[in-house]
């Protein structure tokens, strides 16, 4: 009878265990790239991940390391920034990299030994990831160096008078385009005598060199072997944009009808800036 009362104590105290909640803190492990995590409590805690990408344990730890992190997801129970290890990212994962690159899968299969020799050998060297947070890490910091690439060239733009003076060119020859003719062919001999006779205009505005020559003894200078006895000058100053500047011999009446109706082989422009009450000073050089 004793037995009886033993046996039912037991059998109460199972049916019991199975009515309690199930925990979620499952032990957590030590991931290859050296990250502490646990997938059952990570699922448990965010069924909204799960219902993203699905109960796999490497599923789980990708997205924590790629967004969970940055959203303040914790990576197991009692984690917090000041407890959390923070991903070595020169770790190899052996789970990322099978289920990232299925073309490696396919012929190597998921032994991790040779993954890594794979990723060691070739796979670094091909652009591939050895870790979520590597890959993370390398979108971060492309874009990155697209803001910083972005940024520069804006600065250039502002600051290069060779790039401002290109964007003249740009403006005038897709006003061209707009009204049916064909851009005219930028010549940097041309360009550079654009330059000169900007600064020489910066000095002293006159259609005559500061050494009493017509202004187109400028590309016999330059050694230009074109037909500059049809060559044309218009410059003006007080203007400081390529944008302004282009405007200006786009909306000059003579300088138009050159531009928008008749034909020219090579084209050029120039910009000095002067801190006088001139200010910047451009030179258009058209040759055909």
């Amino acid at each position: 009878m004793k037995a009886l009362k033993i046996a039912a104590a037991v059998a109460v105290s199972a049916f019991a265990v199975m009515l309690m909640p199930l925990s979620a803190k499952a032990a957590p492990e030590v991931m290859p790239d050296g990250m502490t995590f646990d997938a059952e409590f990570y699922a448990a805690t965010y069924p909204d991940v799960v219902a993203l990408v699905g109960d796999n344990k490497m599923a789980l730890y990708s997205h924590f390391v790629a967004f969970g992190a940055k959203e303040g997801r914790l990576p197991f129970a009692g984690a917090s920034a000041d407890n959390m290890q923070i991903s070595n990212l020169d770790a190899f994962n052996p789970m990322y990299y099978a289920e990232r690159y299925p073309d490696v899968v396919a012929v190597l299969g998921h032994d991790s030994a040779l993954l890594e020799q794979h990723y060691l050998t070739a796979g670094k060297a091909e652009g591939r990831f050895a870790n979520a947070a590597q890959e993370a890490a390398a979108i971060e910091k492309a874009k990155a160096d697209r803001a910083a690439k972005e940024a520069a060239a804006r600065e250039l733009e502002k600051t290069s008078p060779l790039r401002q003076a290109e964007k003249a060119v740009d403006i005038i020859n897709q006003t061209r385009v707009d009204h049916g003719k064909v851009k005219i062919e930028i010549s940097y001999a041309v360009v550079n005598a654009a330059f000169v006779r900007a600064n020489e205009v910066t000095d002293k505005p006159s259609d005559t060199r500061p050494n009493g020559t017509e202004f187109k003894t400028v590309f016999l200078e330059k050694g230009i072997n074109l037909n500059v006895d049809e060559s044309y000058e218009y410059y003006v100053c007080g203007i400081g944009t390529a944008e302004e500047a282009a405007s200006y011999f786009l909306h000059a009446n003579v300088a138009r009808e050159k531009l928008i109706n008749e034909n020219f082989r090579k084209i050029g422009v120039g910009y000095a800036f002067d801190a006088g009450e001139r200010g910047g000073c451009w030179v258009l050089l058209l040759v055909k």
